[in-house]
């Protein structure tokens, strides 16, 4: 499959790729910080293990993202034509609009925080929760399989990423309460929405 049949001129610099894979990448990564920051909120003192639970978080995307990228070249397998690139971009934009809208009814879903303080990060509990993370990561890297983007890139991308909002969230979490989350949900619920929506105008 031609990558040039997918961006026509952005793809001769790949500076259009790369932008879009930043901003999934980004996306995936409020949902992250959305998540920390409730835990954040309940910790009294922040301590080397949010680094641990950021590089744990980071492995999690990069293996959900990895999986879900070897599944999008695994589909196209064979021969691809015109009639095939619509429906990937059209795939390509439902699963990342089924994340981002996931991410919205989070935002706008009045949720029950635990008031309880915990002396330093719970590590198996923010593991687990971690866990849940891995649908969103593997729907994107999906979607990034299926638009052909350079692996190195797309890896590196949600590995860094995952970690820096990891360590954000947490902090945050632990400055201005677990409200933040919210307002992190619905910001990358809508990055990947319109990213979504752009993916289905590109294929008409």
């Amino acid at each position: 499959m031609n990558p040039d049949a997918i961006y026509g001129a952005f793809s001769e610099d790949g500076i259009m790729r790369v932008m879009i894979i930043v901003l999934i990448a980004l996306g995936l990564a409020l949902e992250e910080l959305g998540m920390v920051a409730q835990r954040g909120a309940q910790v009294v003192k922040l301590d080397k293990k949010m680094t641990i639970m950021a590089c744990i978080w980071g492995a999690f995307a990069l293996v959900s993202v990895a999986l879900g990228y070897c599944g999008g070249q695994w589909i196209l397998t064979g021969d691809i034509g015109v009639r095939e690139i619509f429906w990937i971009h059209v795939v390509a934009g439902v699963f990342l609009a089924l994340v981002g809208i996931n991410m919205l009814i989070h935002a706008f879903r009045p949720g029950a925080i635990l008031e309880h303080r915990m002396e330093s990060i719970d590590m198996k509990h923010d593991v687990i929760l971690g866990l849940r993370f891995l649908l969103y990561g593997f729907l994107c890297g999906l979607s990034c399989g299926l638009l052909e983007f350079r692996f190195i890139v797309v890896g590196l991308t949600f590995f860094c990423l995952s970690m820096a909002f990891v360590v954000i969230g947490y902090l945050c979490g632990r400055s201005f309460g677990a409200e933040i989350s919210q307002k992190a949900y619905a910001a990358g619920g809508g990055l990947l929405c319109i990213l979504g929506i752009i993916l289905q105008i590109g294929a008409i």
